[in-house]
């Protein structure tokens, strides 16, 4: 999933395949380490769609908060409406390619949906 999730990115780059894997597995690596010494709760879970894995994400869960370490979806999932603001989450922090973002809840309607009918799953 990790390898899926970084193709539009590697097509820059003139290497083989052999090189691009061994980069790949460097870079997952790496990252892995990472998360582990920043996050050592962390759970890592595939972000799946209709039943169907479309990407993977780190969530760690200190004290009463949720942290989403890390969320990459498949290049042709991406824009369909999986991550975008109607679920609640705002920018409010920019650091190169990463995004710091809180998330708040929207107005719930009796049934304990979101009022607008666009919660998770739509």
């Amino acid at each position: 999933m990790y390898a899926g999730t970084r193709v539009e990115a590697l097509a820059l780059v003139p290497w083989d395949t052999a090189a691009k894997d061994a980069f790949l597995g460097m870079q997952f690596a790496a990252q892995r380490r990472s998360y582990a010494a920043q996050f050592p709760k962390a759970e890592r879970a595939l972000v799946l769609c209709d039943g169907a894995p479309v990407g993977q994400c780190s969530v760690d869960r200190p004290g009463e908060a949720v942290l989403l370490v890390d969320v990459a979806l498949l290049p042709e999932r991406r824009n369909t409406g999986i991550g975008t603001a109607r679920l609640g989450f705002a920018t409010v922090a920019r650091s190169g390619l990463h995004l710091a973002m809180v998330w708040h809840p929207g107005p719930l309607d009796r049934a304990g949906q979101e009022a607008d009918g666009a919660g998770p799953g739509r």
